[in-house]
């Protein structure tokens, strides 16, 4: 059966998600904000296929008054917890949005 159909990486560092939420934010007239702190989220996780894709702040929902916070709380945090799963990492401490993001390098 899997032979029947072609498979795309769909990695947000690799097009053609790469670069999708700056462009979709420039074309609605918003700040890149939300790119960067997804970028540097990115960043800080080991593993490709565990990053988190753009379609999450991609939502209307997302610039209304906190909720990129609520998004950020109730979508990616649980995401991250899963992947987690056993290791005893505190998610909101290496997570979260109070933590300081800056992109490495």
């Amino acid at each position: 059966m899997r032979r029947r159909f072609a498979f795309v990486e769909l990695s947000p560092e690799a097009e053609p998600t790469s670069g999708l939420l700056r462009l979709w934010l420039a074309r609605e007239g918003k700040d890149a904000e939300p790119t960067d702190l997804l970028d540097a989220l990115n960043s800080r996780i080991d593993g490709a296929d565990v990053r988190i894709g753009p379609s999450y702040l991609m939502k209307k929902g997302v610039r209304r008054e906190g909720g990129l916070e609520r998004t950020w709380r109730t979508k990616i945090l649980p995401l991250l917890e899963e992947h987690h799963y056993g290791e005893g990492i505190d998610i909101g401490k290496g997570y979260g949005l109070a933590v300081p993001w800056e992109s490495p390098g």
